[in-house]
């Protein structure tokens, strides 16, 4: 993967079999784009807004400064929480994302999109004060970490893309009984970026928004996409009367 790939095309033209998306996978097949969602992880979306300790609100955030993705602020959760506190796009400066937390701390801008996964405990380690707001403690909700193929893959091989769903979730399920295990693999197979102490800390993170309390892994659970549907139409981008049915068949 590298920027500016775009998976669900990739997919849908056969250069992929299989695709992660997040819950705008809805979009993609509301656009009638031939997309089938085979497995959901993220029971909580981990997107939220880190800001300045003195911002305890969205209503905070006016005439501030926010590094994030224009496509953030318009496709996702974040949108809708600020959407519900009257905040529009005229209402704060926005700083294109370099995905660094060096303009945060710098107080170049005044909040900034981070995964509540991993980027705090950059912060918390250098010792930064802050305040978060996620969408998911406004009632607002969405899911992440979609896995999808098309159909015509799941047409031809039902039988392949079963048992890769099943491969991926004993994947996960190995994973979170050993995480140490998995983050000696990262860190010295595939990258060094972050010391092991914060890929622990971003798996232990990871497990909890799985919620596996509730959920087996991968699940797919209709009340859930029900309510993405429902953030989608707050932001206008689909009908308010749409039946979830045309997801899931």
């Amino acid at each position: 993967f590298h920027d500016g790939i775009n998976i669900s095309q990739d997919v849908l033209n056969g250069k992929s079999t299989f695709g992660i998306s997040s819950s705008a996978l809805i979009l993609e097949r509301l656009n009638n784009k031939p997309v089938v969602l085979i497995a959901s992880y993220f029971k909580q979306n981990a997107l939220a807004l880190v800001t300045k300790p003195e911002i305890k609100s969205p209503n905070d955030l006016k005439n501030k400064k926010i590094m994030a993705l224009d496509w953030e602020m318009g496709h996702t959760s974040l949108g809708v929480m600020l959407k519900d506190f009257g905040i529009s796009k005229n209402d704060y400066d926005l700083v294109l994302h370099d995905y660094k937390i060096d303009k945060f701390i710098n107080g170049e801008v005044d909040a900034m999109s981070i995964f509540t996964t991993s980027q705090p405990y950059e912060l918390d380690k250098l010792g930064i004060d802050y305040n978060i707001l996620n969408p998911a403690n406004f009632g607002i909700y969405s899911y992440d970490v979609e896995l999808f193929t098309s159909e015509d893959i799941i047409n031809k091989y039902p039988k392949m893309v079963e048992d890769f769903v099943n491969a991926t979730n004993k994947g996960w399920e190995y994973a979170f009984k050993n995480k140490e295990e998995i983050v000696d693999l990262i860190y010295n197979k595939y990258s060094k970026r972050k010391t092991k102490e914060a890929l622990l800390y971003e798996a232990n993170q990871t497990e909890q928004i799985f919620k596996t309390n509730i959920f087996k892994i991968g699940a797919i659970a209709p009340e859930l996409i029900k309510l993405n549907a429902d953030m989608y139409a707050n932001l206008g981008l689909v009908e308010k009367n749409l039946k979830i049915g045309d997801l899931l068949d």
